[in-house]
């Protein structure tokens, strides 16, 4: 559905931008946010219909988002910047 990774090089804020649209086009194409059933189907909790229908498709685009960066980057500090104790 959506096919994108962070290419080698990219920096992280290019990525969530290029992502970003790309989830927004994917929307407009499918005519709305991305269903999946099984997920509300078996949701217990006392959120209305609508709630889960959104809650589930922005998990999904975090998890895809999550899993097609790249991994080698070190999103919280700079190793050259640590000092040792």
């Amino acid at each position: 559905m959506i096919n994108i990774k962070q290419k080698d090089g990219e920096s992280l804020i290019d990525y969530t931008a290029r992502f970003e649209s790309v989830q927004d086009i994917a929307v407009v194409h499918l005519g709305g946010t991305i269903v999946m059933l099984k997920i509300i189907e078996t949701d217990t909790s006392s959120a209305t219909k609508q709630e889960k229908i959104t809650t589930a498709c922005e998990r999904y685009m975090e998890y895809l988002y999550m899993e097609r960066a790249d991994p080698n980057l070190d999103l919280c500090y700079p190793t050259s910047n640590l000092n040792p104790l």
